[in-house]
């Protein structure tokens, strides 16, 4: 349902003139973004954050409510990088400050790290992660 959500908002946004992520470009195009997306954001980040990190957590800790928060803290640093190659002109330490208050990426590990606790999944998570990236929206 939430990957529904997450289309609709991206088709939206197709129907305003702004294809995201090329999504102009054609059906096969369109389809290879999405498997690039699963493959490169969606399943490994999932597995890493949600499989792993956050289940050891949960054992480590007892309890869901700091292990999801500390998945999601480390969910956020792991974007670091990323984040300081886009903003090349801005000191690093403001790109390091804001990625880890970045409260759609905060959001989104708080959530799928509690979709994957209640369902004992990953995929939930890996489904809304991936298009919610393949149509360019943040979680809100």
């Amino acid at each position: 349902m939430l990957s529904i959500v997450s289309a609709a908002f991206g088709l939206v946004g197709v129907a305003s003139g702004e294809p995201p992520l090329g999504w102009a470009r054609g059906v096969i195009p369109a389809l290879a973004i999405v498997g690039l997306q699963a493959g490169v954001n969606g399943i490994p980040e999932e597995f890493i954050f949600r499989g792993v990190v956050f289940d050891r957590l949960l054992v480590l800790l007892r309890g869901p409510a700091v292990a999801l928060v500390l998945s999601s803290v480390l969910f956020n640093a792991f974007h670091i990088p990323s984040d300081l190659a886009q903003a090349a002109s801005v000191p690093w330490w403001q790109v390091v400050v804001a990625a880890m208050l970045n409260p759609n990426i905060t959001a989104s590990g708080l959530i799928w790290g509690y979709l994957c606790y209640r369902t004992r999944s990953i995929w939930p998570g890996v489904l809304w992660h991936t298009t919610g990236t393949v149509f360019g929206i943040t979680f809100w």
